[in-house]
């Protein structure tokens, strides 16, 4: 039941970030600065929130979304983290681990693909009392 609950928790959490890029289309890809995207993580840490209580602008809510849903993925799966990044070839061959997350640039043209990658540990079902990684991706164009 653990198993089947974990991965519940990844695929909503990959729709929340996806559902949160949505209602800030400014953040997810900016024409007039190159495409740039505030949706992009360079790596699994968890980036900090930005103080802004009003007026906050499309980049600092992005930062702040980002925030809150790598703390919420670290916080509901065990040993749990995730990236947001651009990947236009998220069926690759490659399984993606966080060390190596296969996640392209930071500029977002119409039509670019995103992907919330989201691991944690289970334990191992043959019994033998090891516990594995387990991954789940949501790829996605806001």
């Amino acid at each position: 039941n653990n198993d089947s609950y974990y991965r519940q928790q990844a695929v909503m959490l990959a729709y929340d970030i996806a559902d949160r890029m949505r209602a800030n289309m400014a953040g997810a890809r900016n024409p007039t600065n190159n495409n740039a995207t505030s949706y992009h993580m360079s790596s699994t840490s968890i980036p900090s929130a930005v103080s802004c209580s009003t007026n906050c602008t499309s980049a600092q809510l992005a930062t702040n979304d980002i925030a809150d849903w790598a703390t919420s993925v670290a916080n509901r799966l065990p040993g749990g983290s995730a990236i947001l990044c651009i990947d236009n070839t998220p069926d690759g061959a490659s399984i993606p681990t966080p060390a190596s997350t296969l996640c392209g640039s930071g500029l977002a043209p119409p039509g670019t693909a995103f992907a919330a990658k989201i691991w944690w540990n289970e334990k191992e079902r043959e019994g033998s009392g090891g516990v594995g990684q387990k991954f789940f991706t949501l790829s996605f164009r806001p």
